[in-house]
């Protein structure tokens, strides 16, 4: 074992150009040892927190999409009119639920849909307005 951790030390020190000769000469093998297990040490951070980070963004994506079926469930239960007051249909639900698309990305393409209409003359949003209030009337 004592050979592996100078392997290692020697290995290292020659890639950083701190050599292990430390005088006379001699190699300094209570040096080269502290300096493996220095390297170890710090691998076995570098691991540990590595797979600390896999976890918590795995976890962070399971809980994302908890949430986003708990919201889709909750639009599912209003009704038609509610949703297509918000923009939404059944269909985009259901292909949110089943992974076809995300509220993010209907929510992104819902803004520009609503920039449009924004852009859009007087005369052509009085006429929307007059095409809601015709189905606002008769439901």
């Amino acid at each position: 074992m004592k050979l592996f951790a100078f392997a290692i030390a020697s290995i290292v020190d020659a890639n950083t150009g701190f050599g292990l000769d430390h005088g006379g000469g001699k190699l300094d093998y209570g040096a080269a040892e502290r300096h493996a297990r220095e390297i170890r040490g710090k691998s076995v951070i570098a691991v540990i927190a590595a797979i600390r980070d896999g976890i918590s963004a795995a976890a962070a994506r399971v809980e994302a999409r908890a949430e986003e079926r708990r919201e889709v469930n909750r639009l599912l239960a209003l009704n038609d009119h509610l949703l297509r007051d918000i923009g939404l249909s059944r269909e985009d639900l259901l292909a949110v639920r089943y992974g076809a698309t995300s509220l993010t990305r209907l929510d992104a393409e819902r803004g520009t849909s609503r920039q449009t209409v924004k852009r859009e003359s007087p005369v052509a949003v009085e006429a929307a307005n007059q095409e809601i209030y015709a189905l606002a009337k008769c439901a």
